[in-house]
């Protein structure tokens, strides 16, 4: 219960921050770790319910008898022709292109191309029915799925301690500059529960514009709740230490 009161008051109530800098640094940063693992078990489970339903919708979609074939890095289909254009879950579209596979996840975003060579490590030829990608898609899709979702969190968790820690440091000197002492291991304390809103935030207008907004969202969103808690701190002659 104490994790969620954290992240809640992290989000809602400055007196959070107060109380974490009462808090040893590893009390912040196990905080920091545990919401993040906790946010790559939602993004494995998002990804793998994402991943079988594509699987399944793109079966649907599959010409009943086209033998698929594949060899030096490029796919060839007999009974149709390529490209096959496929609309997936949340409005997503596939194109199955010669040598690449194209991904558009809105119809104003640009498509993402992902050749053949990076998607497949096998230099050797091989012919697939329709049939046999449509029972095998849905699970080979939900565990790439699951392994995107943990990925993407894994590699967002570096830059986000990457960012707390340049952030801890940029504040501090700014502080030191107006006369206020600071201790940088308490202004990491605050970045480090300063980024939960933050990545919130940020999740927010990920899914509200199907793929990365034009601005840093993220950036924007710390450094106002950032400011918002060293003012709440600001008091003549204090220190945070």
């Amino acid at each position: 219960m104490q994790f969620w009161r954290t992240c809640i008051g992290s989000c809602t109530d400055l007196a959070t921050y107060h109380t974490a800098l009462r808090a040893p640094l590893r009390s912040s940063f196990w905080f920091f770790v545990r919401f993040y693992l906790l946010l790559a078990g939602v993004a494995a489970i998002l990804g793998g319910t994402l991943g079988w339903y594509s699987g399944k919708k793109l079966g649907e979609q599959l010409p009943p008898n086209a033998l698929f074939t594949f060899g030096n890095n490029a796919l060839s289909v007999q009974e149709t022709q390529l490209p096959l254009t496929f609309m997936l879950p949340l409005g997503i579209q596939a194109k199955l292109r010669a040598d690449a596979v194209e991904v558009q996840l809105t119809q104003n975003a640009e498509a993402v191309t992902l050749p053949y060579r990076d998607l497949v490590s096998t230099s050797q030829s091989f012919t697939v029915h329709a049939s046999t990608v449509k029972d095998e898609a849905p699970p080979t899709m939900a565990v790439a799925g699951i392994i995107a979702g943990i990925l993407g969190i894994g590699m967002t968790v570096a830059g986000r301690l990457f960012s707390a820690a340049f952030h801890a440091v940029f504040f501090s000197w700014i502080l030191g500059v107006w006369g206020q002492r600071v201790v940088f291991p308490k202004m990491f304390q605050l970045s480090l529960h300063a980024t939960i809103p933050a990545e919130i935030i940020a999740l927010i207008g990920l899914l509200a514009y199907r793929g990365t907004p034009s601005f840093p969202l993220f950036e924007v969103a710390f450094v106002g709740v950032m400011l918002l808690v060293l003012q709440s701190l600001r008091r003549p002659s204090s220190s945070i230490a």
